[in-house]
């Protein structure tokens, strides 16, 4: 087991190494460029990518330069954005659902759970494609990744696609 980033390895879980992380690489051409300066600056350990986005592929070679140095993620997306292929049973218009709508689904336990893990599943592909590897961990485009009903998806996705080399699940809680 590993606890910290590159930047901070350490196999001692009673230390406490602080990662940076920048979410939305890809979300637009400002929010890329950003982390790219960051990164290129050494002040980020870690950045997770929504591969759902054009701008992704955009920015993606100049950010694969630097996979050596950081913590490079996936942060997976059913809100607001465009799917890369989802069914009209996650859509509307064309479009994710509004993050209120999800969450709302999640907790009344009325997902389309199958449709969710194909386009999760899409958006790992997506990004194996890109990076060229595995991601180091995986989070979720407004913590989606932790709603009920989901975060079993996603679980289920990490272990069937990552047996050997299981990425870290980012959980965002204020509870040690």
């Amino acid at each position: 087991k590993r606890w910290g980033c590159k930047a901070h390895m350490t196999n001692d879980p009673s230390s406490t190494p602080i990662v940076l992380c920048a979410d939305d690489f890809g979300l637009s051409p400002g929010i890329s460029e950003g982390i790219l300066e960051l990164v290129e600056a050494g002040r980020l350990s870690a950045v997770s990518c929504l591969t759902t986005s054009p701008c992704f592929l955009d920015y993606a070679e100049k950010f694969k330069l630097h996979s050596e140095r950081i913590e490079i993620g996936l942060h997976l997306v059913l809100t607001d954005l465009k799917p890369l292929g989802a069914p009209p049973s996650l859509t509307t218009a064309g479009a994710l659902p509004p993050m209120k709508e999800l969450f709302k689904k999640a907790l009344l336990g009325h997902l389309a759970k199958r449709d969710i893990a194909v386009e999760l599943g899409r958006q790992i592909d997506a990004f194996i494609g890109v990076i060229g590897r595995a991601p180091d961990f995986i989070d979720g485009h407004h913590h989606i990744h932790q709603l009920p009903g989901i975060r079993d998806i996603v679980l289920d996705l990490i272990e069937q696609r990552f047996k050997s080399s299981l990425p870290w699940m980012r959980v965002c809680s204020e509870k040690p």
